[in-house]
């Protein structure tokens, strides 16, 4: 099985072309970021798309705006272009050897495409090119994501107890988040390693602890109820992971919180409630809370679970959104976001939608979830 995140996957990796958006840009590269069009952010309201003709323009300006490049690719793979994706991140690497984040998106793209040895030669890669070139050492938030990606690499090669050892060293940590968070990583790996009794064991402990701990950020309250709420539905425990989906849609509505999150847990709701879980009163409750979220946010991004959200809401097109994901799918089977896309879309009737739920991958949690949903 390829290594699935969990929870707040699809919204976490659609943001990985993004959470290093400026790492290696000269101050020129960022003001045309900032500049352009009403700039990079504003660009990105809407979507991978959007994104894309936004640095169509910017490389239009500067062709040399080796930033511009890296966000258009990683949107190509997103939208389902993963061979033109390939390309310009490899011309990128020759063009700049000096820029790490290019090999970063190609860890990405071989997971995308199911390429699991590809996938963790380009790990070692990383490992390697941040021994081998000091300058680019800053660049990264070290010492945690160097970490996080040699696990990576231990997980894709079945290594799971040395990471479980690693895991369970950060919970004796004397930094209390680290420690605190060390049981949602572990509930997490279980999940991953298709362990659920174990994963909700942890992830339950988790959600506990956090609703106290980080009540005054309820996105970390609602990412455990998430993953918590995949742990009991794939233990065909249906009427439990709906109430951990809805207690995660009430921390996710909070102030400060996160919509993609929100739209998650609504998903997740739904779903459940399509397939006869729930009492009528929540399942009004949940068509209700997915219209509002549609009217919230039109202009979601097509490429998201979002849009999802809002193509179950009836604000956008059904047949448009199975096509759009079958699209992506095809040319990359574990592009994240539509491999969650696909479960959701294909659980959206009782009857479901038998031809996208065949490219749900074999062994995958989504293609266990929908399983347990009928």
């Amino acid at each position: 099985m390829l290594f699935v995140l969990p929870a707040i996957a699809a919204t976490a990796v659609a943001a990985a072309g993004s959470f290093i958006l400026f790492q290696g840009a000269t101050d020129a590269e960022q003001r045309e970021l900032n500049a352009i069009g009403g700039g990079y952010y504003r660009a990105s309201f809407a979507g991978s798309s959007g994104i894309i003709a936004f640095c169509d323009r910017v490389l239009a300006a500067n062709p040399a705006n080796k930033v511009a490049g890296r966000l258009r690719a990683w949107n190509l793979l997103q939208v389902g272009r993963a061979a033109e994706c390939a390309a310009e991140l490899a011309d990128l690497r020759v063009r700049y050897p000096d820029y790490p984040e290019p090999l970063e998106c190609q860890f990405w793209l071989s997971l995308a495409i199911g390429n699991k040895k590809e996938a963790i030669a380009r790990l070692h890669e990383r490992s390697r090119f941040f021994a081998d070139h000091p300058a680019a050492r800053g660049r990264t938030p070290a010492p945690r994501e160097g970490g996080w990606y040699a696990e990576k690499a231990l997980e894709l090669e079945g290594r799971w107890e040395e990471i479980q050892k690693r895991i369970a060293e950060r919970s004796k940590s004397d930094d209390r988040f680290l420690a605190a968070y060390a049981v949602e990583e572990m509930g997490g790996l279980y999940l991953r390693r298709g362990m659920y009794a174990d994963a909700e064991k942890y992830l339950d402990r988790a959600a506990t602890a956090s609703r106290e701990r980080d009540k005054n950020s309820p996105a970390l309250v609602a990412a455990p109820l998430i993953s918590l709420a995949h742990a009991q539905w794939a233990r065909g425990q249906r009427d439990r992971a709906l109430a951990s989906a809805l207690d995660a849609v009430r921390w996710a509505s909070m102030p400060n919180s996160s919509p993609h999150l929100r739209a998650e847990s609504l998903l997740i709701a739904h779903a459940l409630c399509t397939h006869g879980i729930g009492t009528p009163a929540e399942r009004r409750l949940v068509g209700e809370l997915l219209r509002e979220s549609a009217q919230k946010f039109p202009k979601a991004n097509e490429y998201s679970l979002m849009n999802v959200a809002r193509c179950l809401a009836g604000e956008s097109s059904y047949s448009e959104s199975v096509k759009r994901v079958k699209a992506v799918l095809r040319a990359a089977p574990h592009v994240d976001w539509a491999v969650w896309a696909a479960l959701y879309l294909s659980l959206a009737s009782p009857d479901g939608d038998a031809e996208l739920a065949a490219l749900l991958p074999d062994g995958s949690l989504q293609r266990r979830l929908y399983i347990a949903a009928h």
